[in-house]
């Protein structure tokens, strides 16, 4: 059986009140919620922080296998910080310095432990680093719920609201929305393009993953070339697309749908940021 390549999604449909909020009430909470994460050193802070996530990830529905292996990259580099925070040859100095005065909670004045050939374990360093860790992930899993519970569009059009007064100063501001929105649009179809050349590469008897390093790296050149080639075509027929029906011609550009807001959506920006506050405050 070939394997199939996963293609990675923008958008996944819910009936669940996380993807009913209005987009600029999502992209604005995830703005104050991303400053609040950077600036709370507590792990009472934090906790409270991952508290409010986890609420918003069971509201939105969305399933925790798909959310979990987006994330397996980030894992890797977790670990990585990890061991380089707990391990150390210089114990005195980890334990002085710290990460950006990160609090270790209950650690703060554990003891280093010897290990070999002068390598210290140092519980402080991994709770510290483990802070950090736990502070990348609730900011990278909040990025997501909000791309997976808005449509590109509805995305971008929150994003163009919040950029528009930049018109003033003759910035293009429908430019830079539309383009977003052919970014993330081509993100699921480059991946589907890419899926399709390699299982026709495999129906020619190409064979990926087995041999060395070299042999792997070099059966994909078949793979890219012919990818690129046809991203490239795909990006000119779009080009030819938007010249025929006079893109940039027009003063103004409309919406099929206005962007407005509900009585819930002012409820929930009001109680994401009173909750943001209360923890910059009590937790800071």
């Amino acid at each position: 059986m070939m394997n199939r390549m996963r293609v990675p999604q923008t958008y996944y449909w819910r009936d669940s009140p996380v993807h009913r909020v209005d987009p600029r009430v999502k992209l604005g909470l995830l703005v104050l919620y991303t400053v609040v994460l950077f600036v709370v050193s507590t792990w009472r802070g934090m906790s409270v922080l991952v508290l409010a996530l986890a609420l918003v990830l069971v509201a939105s529905r969305l399933p925790g296998g798909m959310l979990a292996r987006n994330l397996i990259p980030l894992y890797v580099l977790m670990l990585f910080a990890l061991v380089c925070n707990a391990l150390s040859f210089a114990p005195e100095a980890a334990a002085t310095y710290g990460l950006g005065g990160t609090s270790a909670g209950v650690f703060e004045n554990a003891a280093p432990v010897a290990l070999f050939a002068g390598l210290w374990f140092t519980p402080a360093g991994l709770v510290r680093a483990l802070f950090y860790c736990v502070r990348i992930l609730a900011m990278v899993l909040a990025s997501l719920v909000v791309a997976y519970s808005t449509p590109a569009t509805r995305l971008t059009e929150g994003f163009a609201w919040f950029i528009r007064p930049l018109e003033h100063v003759r910035v293009p501001v429908d430019d830079i929305a539309v383009t977003f929105t052919l970014a993330l649009r081509f993100i699921p179809l480059a991946f589907e393009e890419l899926q399709l050349v390699k299982l026709a590469q495999m129906a020619r008897g190409a064979e990926f993953g087995i041999g060395g390093l070299w042999k792997r790296v070099s059966a994909w050149a078949p793979v890219m070339i012919p990818w690129l080639v046809g991203l490239y075509r795909r990006a000119t027929r779009i080009a030819t697309a938007m010249d025929v029906r006079a893109y940039g011609l027009g003063e103004a550009r409309t919406s099929l749908q206005s962007l407005a807001l509900r009585r819930a959506d002012v409820g929930i920006l009001a109680a994401g940021i009173a909750l943001l506050c209360f923890t910059l405050i009590a937790f800071a």
